[in-house]
């Protein structure tokens, strides 16, 4: 607007300039005076115009030819100047000169202005050039939804199910590995206070060290005085024994001694009911080795000196270092073995050796009796050291062990008998016939045979045990997935219990015929959130434990056939596992829970389950040390549970021999959770099922030639159902039924190996 103004302003000068410059000189005034708004050329042609029409006029004379004159007359007069020229054109150059600097301002805006409006022609282009390439990629999007148009629904929906179950994978693989985490934060943890514990255990046991010596120095100087009584007495009267009195206080000191022995004894016995790591008492079994070292009561036994049997300097490190601690127990065990019971060295004792000394010297308690219970059985063993002073050899140390080895089998070929009956007249599990003896011979039983069993009642649909339809759908789609027997479920909160659903399901089964068995009282998973976040001490987990097995135990009492009562208490390499239970209690936990179990359910048979034990392994023979050590203290305990989870390709060869070991320390085995898993799909599916059907056959057999295999239990039995995909991606197809219910090969290979 401004710059049309100012062209307005210049036309309008220019005009008036034209006026008088064209009077004067004669020249029509009639010159388009618009043409200078039209262009940037026009106006430069009209000032070349003006500056022609000024120098004219300046030059023409002052008179004009007499034609001109009347006109003259009648216009105004016009002045002019010394020189002649005249006003008006002084004026107009006066006014042009002014308005040439604006003039040049409006070219110079002209020429801004041609420049944007190029600038403003280029965008429009650029515009111009992407509205295209915008429809032409519209285009392109409406080909491509026309063509994606045509795509399935039903694709959509199997990719997006792809989608959801790798979201289920990686969830369940982040939960897996948040898990591992919280469980190696958990050893940490324990680790630490292990390491605190283990220094202040140290400390203990040098204060105690140092504490039982002056006791020893008092006995040294009782028994000095009590044979100086005797030696006085046999020689002031021959043959004569010491009077009465001197006997009794000889005796009374005596007593004295071993009553402050037995408080020690109860002092330590207090300590090892703290232990929370077994590691710990190994570290206490170095420094006895060290006491045994300081008084080489082994020379007394055998002429090998001590730095022959025992390397010191391994003894010495044995305090930094666990492993050393281990294997120097191991070899002091092995040494107890050649040199003979508790019975070689009683002498040794009684010459006033440190009390310490007996804990290390009797293999037979000291290498396989638990930890805690050594004290105790040491108080009992001062108690017949004030009666007893025995000597054995070596040989009457073999003859005692063959014997109690010939009790031993003795013993286990009973409870074969016993439980083979038992097999013959009750059965154990569906699906298994009893051992055939072939047929008796003639007049053996004379009694008439027993009148037919009546017909078992009939079955009753589930409809009518879970009147909820959800709960048949559910029963029937994943029943591995509603457990109503564990921990959680049946005490969520601490004395409340929860038995309806699984009340049901127990009523229902006896009524229909079924066989139960208890899966599980006691275990390191699936536990609720009170327990594994709890405030426990000794007192308290022990109270908690014991009243959660015996409430469950007591209301299924008389209905379940076995009760897993521990389940999976070892790591693969034979240790135990970290679970809230060993921390607190160590591995009594074990213990207490089978004799609790024991108490509340007597007539169930009581085992110990867990996986990976199906061949000779550090784990199964872990599982069948604690079994001797819990037989050996006279816990009710029956059997091991062997899971058998397997893998296809990789199922133990020796799983027999391992079952036969078991059986030989007088174990009842069952495999309690068989399913052997496959890569999926298979590359070649009827040779993956043979296979599978092959090893199906062998574990079933395994199981057979046993004596004591009393029964194998599937882990479902449709892989409909499986556990195995869940937590294996990429495998399954573990079980004898496929995913429709039909038999496969496994089926078969168990079939033809259970017949007769």
């Amino acid at each position: 607007m401004a710059i049309d103004a100012l062209n307005i302003l210049y036309a309008s000068i220019m005009a008036a300039a034209n006026d008088v410059t064209h009077k004067d000189a004669g020249l029509d005034n009639a010159a388009p005076r618009d043409a200078i708004l039209k262009t940037t050329d026009e106006d430069n042609k009209t000032c070349n115009l003006e500056g022609t029409i000024l120098k004219d006029a300046i030059s023409t004379p002052e008179s004009k030819p007499a034609k001109s004159s009347s006109r003259t007359e009648n216009a105004p007069s016009n002045e002019s100047s010394k020189d002649g020229t005249p006003k008006k054109v002084l004026e107009a150059v006066s006014k042009h000169n002014a308005i040439m600097p604006r003039l040049l301002e409006v070219q110079h805006a002209q020429i801004a202005i041609t420049y944007e409006e190029n600038r403003i022609r280029d965008y429009h282009r650029a515009g111009i050039v992407k509205v295209q390439e915008l429809r032409r990629l519209r285009a392109i999007a409406r080909e491509k939804r026309l063509k994606y148009k045509h795509i399935s629904r039903s694709l959509i929906r199997r990719v997006a199910h792809k989608l959801t179950n790798q979201s289920k994978e990686f969830k369940s693989m982040v939960e897996k590995q948040k898990s591992e985490y919280l469980d190696a934060l958990s050893k940490q943890q324990a680790a630490e206070r292990n390491i605190k514990w283990f220094k202040d255990a140290i400390a203990d046991a040098k204060r105690k060290i140092e504490e039982l010596k002056p006791l020893k120095k008092e006995y040294l100087e009782l028994k000095l005085e009590l044979d100086n009584v005797f030696h006085e007495a046999f020689e002031d009267s021959g043959d004569v024994y010491p009077e009465e009195d001197q006997i009794k206080i000889a005796v009374k000191n005596n007593e004295d001694w071993y009553r402050e022995a037995r408080l020690q004894a109860e002092i330590d016995r207090a300590a090892y009911k703290s232990m929370k790591d077994a590691r710990s008492a190994i570290q206490k079994a170095v420094e006895w080795c060290k006491a045994v070292q300081r008084f080489s009561f082994l020379d007394l036994l055998r002429p090998q000196p001590l730095t022959e049997i025992m390397d010191r300097d391994k003894i010495h490190r044995a305090q930094d270092s666990f492993e050393d601690a281990e294997r120097l127990l191991t070899q002091a065990c092995h040494l107890q073995k050649e040199i003979g019971p508790f019975a070689n060295v009683v002498h040794v004792i009684l010459s006033g050796y440190e009390l310490e000394d007996i804990m290390f010297r009797d293999v037979n308690w000291f290498c396989s009796m638990s930890y805690r219970d050594r004290l105790d059985d040491l108080t009992t063993r001062m108690e017949a050291l004030q009666a007893q002073v025995v000597s054995e050899t070596q040989e009457q140390n073999r003859r005692v062990a063959a014997s109690e080895l010939t009790v031993i089998r003795a013993r286990a070929a009973l409870e074969e008998a016993v439980q083979e009956l038992d097999q013959l007249r009750l059965g154990i599990f569906e699906g298994i016939a009893p051992r055939s003896y072939g047929p008796e011979p003639p007049g053996i039983d004379d009694d008439p045979p027993p009148p037919p069993p009546p017909p078992p009642p009939p079955l009753i649909p589930y409809s009518e045990l879970f009147p909820d339809p959800r709960t048949e759908s559910e029963l029937g789609q994943e029943p591995q997935r509603r457990p109503i027997s564990r921990w959680d479920t049946t005490e969520p909160t601490q004395g409340t219990f929860n038995f309806e659903n699984s009340g049901k399901f127990v009523a229902w089964g006896l009524k229909n015929g079924k066989k139960f068995r208890g899966h599980t009282l006691v275990w390191h998973s699936q536990l609720p959130s009170w327990v594994t976040s709890g405030t426990w001490n000794t007192t308290t987990l022990t109270a908690a434990l014991v009243n959660h097995v015996t409430t469950v135990a007591t209301h299924f009492k008389g209905k379940m056939m076995h009760w897993d009562v521990v389940n999976e208490p070892f790591n693969e390499d034979g240790t135990f596992r970290s679970s809230i239970f060993y921390q607190i209690l160590g591995d009594s936990y074990i213990e207490t829970a089978l004799r609790a179990a024991a108490a509340a359910d007597p007539v169930a048979k009581l085992y110990i389950n867990d996986y990976n034990i199906e061949g000779v392994n550090a784990k199964s023979t872990a599982m069948l040390n604690l079994f001797k050590r819990l037989k050996a203290a006279k816990v009710q305990v029956h059997g091991i549970g062997v899971q058998g989870h397997l893998i296809s390709g990789q199922v133990p060869t020796d799983i027999d021999v391992n079952f036969n070991r078991m059986v030989a320390a007088g174990a009842e085995v069952a495999i309690t959770e068989l399913d052997i898993r496959m890569a999926v799909p298979p590359v070649n599916q009827t040779a993956a099922y043979a296979q599978q059907a092959t090893e199906y056959a062998a574990v079933t057999n395994a199981c057979k030639v046993t004596g004591r295999c009393v029964g194998i239990t599937l882990w479902d039995f449709t892989d409909k159902n499986s556990w195995i995909p869940s937590v294996f991606p990429g495998q399954g197809d573990a079980l004898p039924w496929d995913v429709n219910y039909q038999k496969k090969p496994a089926y078969y290979g168990m079939a033809r190996t259970l017949k007769p």
